[in-house]
């Protein structure tokens, strides 16, 4: 196996080795003739292989590496490389750091064939890093991984961003994070093995990880922080492992049931037969769907549609969204959720019945605490102690009887409020619109997300 190295050129190169004759690489007009391998210079370099077995480094640089056909070793340098391993079963890896110019790319693709793909990225001082690592067709062990960070005194992190993707065939995708990151997961055909890592998320903007099956049956398992879950179609396990962590159903074609007190394999009815472990929350179609909690903390959204929301035991958070929706907290301090209201609405926690509220005609059972919309709301309590949050808007709050907790979030609020944030604002995560409204038993209300201040509260009577 022969070796070309361009390691001591003054300038970055360009080289094929598929060129049968001579070329001009940016080093002088070279023919290279039975060469297998290839290094690059310390800059911008292309390097192409061919038909063979082929190894390439390109060195420091922000370099682009094409394997061509044949089952090739790339290697990237130290900031931005392009990759792509193409026919064959390849090895792909690279690393970088983003550096005081610029944030840091790193693109891996393995293409066809059955690939190993690694790549780890480092955010530095004001600038982020993006990790995009792809298997392509084939089955493909898949590995993206990136460091944020924070210069003493700054206000905002430089992120570490990965996406990894399987691609087709049954692939194994392993992504995180270290700290300030996020990753977004995609086993897309296949039945596909997914892995989250990382500890230190951005939870303060709702973002962690997104794990997403696409086709065939798949295993997800998520990280330490607080993740979203898509098993997509086909029979899927989804395992939430540490944090707060949601089993989104919104892509299914039709309406789903899901309940979280099952433990063992349940037919969804239009996602196939899934498996959850350590979920917390569901999210749920734009039909009409069924979704209950089990004995813990859940937070249960129906999305559009006429659904019907179980809390079950434990604190639960319900929100129905568009629809006529049953809202049934169970036992516990259940908070019903309008936070995705188009336009004011009208609750009042004394009606029985079903009521019209402005989201459809809902019907609130076992209900203690209601969250407004960022409109001009009217919440009505019960002789319960009852928790009524206005949120953006001119809010009519009256708790009736009982000790009530009045917060009339911005806008004109009553003289009894006490002013706070709206508390159920959408966190956009992956383009997808995901609400946290998790209520707390304790005095320190949790909302809409764990890692939001104790809301002040202020007791008044009546």
């Amino acid at each position: 196996m022969d070796t070309v190295s361009y390691a001591s050129a003054s300038t970055g190169v360009r080289v094929s080795l598929a060129v049968a004759g001579s070329q001009s690489t940016g080093n002088g007009l070279d023919t290279l003739i039975n060469v297998e391998n290839l290094v690059g210079s310390a800059f911008a370099d292309t390097l192409v292989g061919n038909a063979g077995n082929n190894s390439i480094e390109g060195g420091i640089g922000s370099d682009s590496l094409d394997g061509g056909a044949g089952n090739d070793s790339l290697f990237g340098g130290n900031v931005g490389d392009s990759i792509s391993g193409g026919a064959g079963n390849d090895s792909l890896s690279a690393q970088g750091q983003a550096t005081s110019a610029s944030a840091d790319t790193i693109v891996l693709s393995g293409d066809d064939g059955n690939d190993t793909i690694s790549a780890r990225g480092e955010a530095h001082l004001d600038n982020s890093v993006f990790v995009d690592v792809s298997g392509g067709k084939g089955d493909d062990s898949v590995y993206g991984f990136a460091d944020g960070f924070i210069a003493a005194g700054d206000i905002f992190p430089a992120f570490a961003i990965v996406s990894a993707s399987g691609g087709d065939g049954n692939d194994t995708v392993v992504g995180g994070y270290g700290t300030f990151g996020f990753s977004v997961l995609t086993g897309d055909a296949g039945n596909d093995s997914l892995v989250g890592e990382g500890i230190d998320g951005v939870a303060d903007l709702g973002l962690n990880h997104t794990l997403d099956g696409g086709t065939g049956n798949d295993t997800l398992v998520a990280g330490a922080s607080d993740d979203v879950l898509v098993g997509g179609t086909g029979n899927d396990s989804l395992d939430g492992s540490d944090g707060i962590d949601w089993a989104d159903y919104s892509t299914a074609a039709a309406a789903v049931s899901v309940s979280l007190a099952l433990t063992g394999a349940q037919n969804t009815l239009s996602a196939g037969t899934d498996t959850l472990v350590r979920i917390e929350g569901v999210i749920g179609t734009a039909f009409n769907d069924t979704l209950t909690g089990n004995a813990a903390d859940n937070g249960l959204s129906g999305d559009a549609g006429d659904d019907k929301l179980i809390g079950g035991a434990g604190d639960d958070a319900l929100e129905g969204g568009a629809g006529n929706d049953t809202l049934d907290g169970g036992v516990g301090n259940d908070l019903a959720c309008f936070c995705s209201a188009t336009g004011g609405v009208s609750v009042s926690l004394a009606v029985a019945g079903p009521q019209v509220t402005g989201e459809g005609t809902d019907t609130l059972i076992s209900i203690e605490y209601v969250i407004g919309s960022d409109y001009d709301d009217k919440l009505v309590g019960n002789g319960a102690a009852n928790l009524l949050i206005g949120g953006d808007g001119n809010d009519s709050l009256d708790g009736a009887g009982g000790d009530d907790t009045i917060d009339g979030g911005d806008g004109v609020a009553p003289s009894s409020a006490v002013p706070g944030t709206t508390p159920c604002t959408p966190r956009a995560l992956s383009g997808t619109s995901v609400r946290y409204p998790f209520p707390a038993a304790t005095a320190a209300i949790r909302y809409p997300h764990p890692s939001t201040p104790a809301m002040a509260s202020t007791r008044s009577s009546g």
